[in-house]
């Protein structure tokens, strides 16, 4: 079954050599005229200039509310072009995109709420059509607890050349995956063949995944595979390593129940992942999110008070857990513990410092073993409040697989950083 999909999917023009599309993170909430003269709430723009990054106030312009849903695109330059906040996609002029208003209905003015978003950006064809993977979140009874889950997978389009370059929504909301999912947790990972995107989405039992495969005829559903012991839904993150070769996925449950830690091989060819580990263990001080280093050896956990890092080159993984730090007790109207985290263009990885507080943790060196991987909480002082949110964002600079089976395009492997 092929569908022709969009809502932040990843499909990627061969030319790898310009994929600056991470280059722009908003974070915050309440910006826009009205805001409080404290300097307390508002939006905050992270421009990575030549991989350095500069943090903007930008409290006064833009009415997004970036909580648990937070996408941002830039254009293949690196110039900021669009982001989402779980309601609104506002474009460039930080205005909300024609098409892009009220993009769910939900009983929040926030719009649908979900850790590391539902909704994942992608260009379709060079920088002329951006495409959108999205899933939809609601509360739904799933047996004897009323738990948090997602809800169906939707495609939309934008053409970024319309209205002189602000873009418009030309396809809206054509929902192509019906079925109950993991709570937000959206991943994508670049084919071997250098051009189409795999993407990879969870069933609600955590033990399930649907694979879809983009390409440029559309969005193939490939199937269903069954792996691992599966958990309990909750917060956290799911992504790949930047080499595309494992697959990870961290739920933080919270309310005694104990957070879960899933790893699994991945081939780029087949879309199918292997060799499940898991490991289930308690956490203190709620929530946690996780990202990887460039080189993709090393695995960094925020799980509430606890950062922890994982060896993936090792042969036994989850042996090598090393805790890196635990939270000094500092607070800023919030405890700044371990939360959502994101590798930057830059090579550091950038924790949020819990919700609501604003500050940003910094590990400096990631591709180092511990303690040289140099970790700073507060590392980054922010000029409002982050609810706890980072951009969702796949590896966009991932090449094929040189001499493999499905090296079939002819695409150039060009090294490139991040």
């Amino acid at each position: 079954m092929r569908y022709f999909i969009g809502y932040l999917l990843l499909f990627c023009s061969p030319l790898l050599h310009a994929q600056l599309h991470d280059y722009n993170w908003m974070m915050g909430y309440s910006g826009g005229e009205g805001t409080d003269t404290t300097n307390e709430f508002g939006l905050m723009w992270w421009r990575f200039e030549d991989e350095e990054l500069r943090v903007l106030d930008h409290q006064h312009e833009g009415q997004a509310t970036l909580w648990g849903n937070n996408a941002v695109y830039s254009d293949s330059a690196g110039g900021i072009f669009c982001y989402y906040d779980g309601k609104d996609i506002y474009n460039k002029n930080h205005t909300k995109m024609d098409g892009g208003m009220d993009w769910h209905e939900s009983p929040y003015e926030t719009g649908w709420l979900s850790p590391q978003n539902g909704l994942l950006f992608t260009p379709f064809v060079g920088d002329s059509l951006i495409t959108l993977i999205n899933s939809q979140h609601f509360s739904y009874d799933l047996g004897s607890s009323n738990l948090i889950a997602g809800q169906d997978l939707f495609f939309s389009k934008i053409n970024t050349i319309e209205n002189n370059g602000l873009g418009k929504v030309v396809i809206r909301k054509d929902k192509v995956l019906l079925d109950t999912l993991d709570y937000g947790k959206l991943s994508a990972c670049r084919h071997a063949n250098g051009r189409d995107w795999w993407v990879i989405v969870a069933r609600y039992t955590l033990k399930e995944f649907h694979r879809l495969l983009l390409t440029p005829t559309g969005l193939e559903w490939v199937g269903t595979q069954q792996i691992g012991e599966g958990g309990n839904l909750g917060l956290g993150q799911a992504f790949f390593t930047p080499d595309g070769n494992k697959h990870i996925r961290y739920n933080s449950v919270g309310g005694g129940e104990q957070d879960n830690l899933n790893i699994f091989d991945f081939d780029r060819c087949t879309g199918l992942l292997s060799n499940p580990r898991q490991e289930a263990f308690d956490q203190f001080g709620g929530g946690g999110g996780a990202a990887v280093a460039k080189g993709s050896r090393y695995l960094y956990l925020g799980a509430g008070i606890h950062l922890y890092q994982y060896d993936l080159w090792a042969d036994d993984i989850l042996s090598t857990r090393t805790q890196v730090a635990e939270y000094d007790g500092f607070i800023d109207f919030n405890p700044t513990t371990f939360y959502q985290s994101q590798r930057g263009p830059d090579g550091k990885i950038y924790i949020c410092g819990g919700v609501g507080t604003r500050y940003m943790h910094v590990i400096h060196n990631p591709d180092a073993p511990c303690p040289d991987c140099r970790i700073e909480q507060r590392g980054v002082a922010l000029p409002n409040f982050n609810v706890g949110s980072v951009p969702n964002y796949p590896n966009y600079r991932l090449g094929p697989i040189d001499g493999s089976p499905c090296d079939t395009l002819g695409i150039d492997n060009i090294p490139l950083s991040r």
